[in-house]
């Protein structure tokens, strides 16, 4: 009897909270309120000493693969640009990589080449 009594009080509580509109306070942020920063890098520094361009090239290519798909998961790139980006972003760095090479003034140090997807 106490049991039956038990589970009909609870079922009753429990009909009763089901029931209530949920009410909102104004202390409590809602999900729209709610800002969250990527999580996933669109940036990659790679080491390029004692690497010939071979090597840094390959590195270079998954790199942009890797930074532009970030960017499309954090939503900073649609899906379409993927495959644009990847190839833009591997460019722009063997650029800056052949520069390099070379001996322009500005890079004649550099022991690191940076990535973006940007």
């Amino acid at each position: 009897m106490l049991l039956k009594t038990s589970l009909a009080s609870f079922a009753a509580a429990a009909a009763v909270v089901i029931a209530l509109p949920a009410v909102a306070s104004p202390d409590i942020p809602t999900v729209g309120e709610v800002a969250v920063g990527p999580s996933a890098p669109t940036e990659v520094r790679l080491s390029i000493a004692g690497k010939d361009r071979t090597a840094v090239r390959q590195e270079v290519r998954s790199a942009a693969r890797y930074v532009c798909r970030n960017a499309v998961l954090n939503r900073e790139l649609d899906v379409g640009d993927n495959r644009w980006c990847s190839h833009r972003s591997a460019v722009k760095a063997m650029v800056r990589y052949d520069a390099m090479r070379e001996g322009a003034a500005a890079y004649a140090d550099a022991q690191i080449l940076v990535l973006s997807a940007r």
